[in-house]
């Protein structure tokens, strides 16, 4: 019985160090470790004492998974892994190109490549294709998305 005891609350101390140990190793040694004891359990002590120690290890990780989903974002270890806080979109870089008329150097079936001025800038069509060597209008940047129509 003391074995069984010993693998339940090993089992549960690697999870616990499973916070502070990264790549599920730990993780990993915890499930062996219950596993272990619920086998030993039905073998040492027949159905009824492994399904005990079945419902033991089950608590275990229940109760462990829920404290960590629950927890775990307000931790030291935590606050260098996860954002707390809200990120905002940056500010387009080719919103100048609004309106400008620019040339296809690729189709545009939706996506392709057009010039403006000197620069190459990868872009959508609205919808409709567009061959290479057309003019295109820039009808809208949205973030990194720069949407042209046919001029």
């Amino acid at each position: 019985m003391e074995l069984v005891i010993a693998l339940l609350v090993a089992g549960a101390l690697l999870f616990v160090c499973e916070v502070y140990l990264p790549g599920f190793i730990a993780g990993k040694f915890g499930l062996l470790a219950l596993a272990a004891a619920v086998a030993i359990a039905y073998f040492r002590f027949g159905a009824s004492g492994g399904t005990w120690t079945l419902l033991a290890a089950a608590a275990i990780v229940g109760v462990g998974g829920f404290a960590y989903l629950k927890f775990f974002s307000r931790t030291g270890v935590a606050t260098g892994i996860v954002s707390l806080g809200v990120s905002a979109t940056p500010p387009p870089a080719h919103l100048n190109l609004l309106n400008q008329i620019g040339e296809t150097l690729t189709p545009l079936r939706p996506g392709g490549t057009a010039r403006f001025g000197d620069d190459r800038i990868d872009v959508v069509s609205d919808g409709t294709p567009v061959d290479a060597g057309k003019a295109v209008r820039v009808v809208s940047v949205e973030g990194h998305r720069i949407v042209v129509r046919a001029a």
